[in-house]
């Protein structure tokens, strides 16, 4: 296990973090979009992403190329066990683009209508998308030493990983009613929004944690064998108190950080349960796909190292820039 390759496996959830933090907003503002009924506080909700919810995106497509350059065995693996939600997500992703940009165009009230109810479903499909397939990661895909799926599609679907996605929904649709709250604090019904939705994603974040304590195999070894990712997962669920209070008190920008820090303490506990396992088997832990016997060569490792540092800081001021110019949208 070569230092680069440890180094590509950190990237990975780093990477992951910047996309949930930032798409994941306007994910949950697109999935509470259908349920505002005035045409004042839609256009609102819809505005307050539209500079920005392009961009967001590059982050996923970053976490997707460390697969491809450092892990192809994974990537390859993961895409084919995963092919429905896979292109589902894909579908989805189509289907909000078209939504958000042909939306104003238009003038017909039911094409309208149309429109945003396919702008709310692709976003609230992707966002279960998350916690889908994250959870059947961490709980192991039916695959053997070839890293071909043994089982049907159907076996994908179990209490972690529904738990996951319904979490991962509402989770992410309170971020998103924390983000209209920065841009509109005196936005009463968000409030409301807010408040009846962080109850039900804290009850359900907890819920999926107990479905991967009891599910998992060898979870609670685990803990036990690496302590700091308990201590990580408590100072996540501190963060995520403090947020809601935070909001309680209308100090909305330091509930969105807090918020964003809960979703790295999150994943990056999710890592340190994965290391050093990229990929698990359910059938055998012996199939599973590692950072040992999974990563390509040191001399592609760094290639590709060298061309992420090249670009990864244009990328990063370009998108710094773009919230910078509409911060007061």
């Amino acid at each position: 296990m070569s230092a680069l390759s440890v180094f590509w496996f950190c990237l990975a959830p780093v990477l992951l973090t910047l996309y949930c933090a930032t798409d994941g907003f306007d994910l949950g503002v697109a999935t509470i979009y259908g349920f505002i009924r005035n045409p004042e506080d839609k256009k609102t909700a819809l505005y307050s992403i539209w500079p920005v919810w392009n961009g967001n995106e590059v982050w996923l497509i970053g976490s997707i190329g460390v697969l491809i350059a450092a892990f192809p065995p994974v990537y390859g693996t993961l895409l084919s066990a995963m092919y429905v939600p896979v292109y589902l997500t894909l579908f989805s992703i189509i289907l909000r683009g078209v939504s958000i940009e042909y939306f104003p165009k238009v003038k017909s009230p039911g094409l309208r209508k149309f429109l945003a109810a396919l702008f709310t479903a692709g976003s609230a499909f992707i966002l279960f998308a998350i916690g889908f397939v994250g959870s059947n990661v961490l709980y192991g895909l039916p695959v053997d030493s070839l890293g071909i799926m043994q089982k049907g599609f159907l076996s994908l679907f179990h209490p972690f990983s529904i738990t996951a996605g319904i979490a991962s929904i509402i989770f992410f649709s309170d971020y998103g009613a924390l983000y209209l709250l920065v841009k509109t604090p005196g936005w009463g019904y968000m409030k409301k929004v807010f408040n009846m939705s962080w109850i039900f994603s804290f009850t359900l974040l907890l819920l999926s944690f107990l479905c991967g304590m009891f599910l998992i195999p060898g979870a609670s070894s685990i803990m036990k064998a690496k302590p700091v990712i308990p201590a990580v997962l408590i100072i996540s669920a501190l963060f995520y108190i403090t947020a809601y209070l935070s909001a309680r008190r209308s100090s909305y920008g330091l509930s969105f950080i807090f918020y964003s820090l809960t979703i790295a303490g999150i994943i990056s506990s999710c890592a340190g349960v994965m290391f050093p396992n990229l990929l698990l088997s359910s059938l055998s832990r012996d199939f599973s796909m590692t950072v040992l016997n999974s990563s390509s060569s040191d001399k592609s490792l760094l290639t590709s190292l060298i061309i992420l540092l090249a670009g990864l800081p244009f990328i990063a001021w370009f998108i710094i820039w773009i919230y910078r110019v509409f911060r007061k949208i």
